[in-house]
């Protein structure tokens, strides 16, 4: 049940957002080895988002997963740093990740939770 959300100062039309959206969720399954029919993303572009003073192209992005082990950060905030440069052309340097592992009984789905 990974959730990944981007938020960003770059100027997206709806449809690209959506598409983006769409590609980030078969990035994360692949990266966290979760199917595809568990992932949610949402992509907000057109953000009021400043970095360091500046409202060059930056982004904030939220990784939460149930499972999520603080080894693997290191290479997940690598690839999705990657997506965002060619995607959106979002500087790495210009990104931070908040990642989060969840506890199962701590997040719910279909009327109950997953623990």
């Amino acid at each position: 049940m990974p959730y990944l959300s981007v938020r960003t100062n770059v100027f997206m039309d709806p449809s690209v957002e959506r598409n983006v959206a769409v590609e980030l969720s078969t990035l994360m399954s692949e990266l966290l080895g979760k199917g595809v029919d568990w992932v949610m993303t949402e992509v907000m572009g057109n953000r009021a988002l400043a970095y360091g003073g500046s409202d060059d192209p930056a982004a904030f992005v939220r990784l939460k997963s149930i499972g999520l082990k603080q080894s693997d950060c290191p290479e997940l905030s690598k690839a999705i740093c990657a997506f965002l440069v060619k995607q959106l052309s979002v500087p790495q340097n210009r990104v931070y990740i908040e990642f989060t592992d969840l506890d199962r009984t701590m997040f719910g789905w279909d009327g109950t939770t997953f623990g």
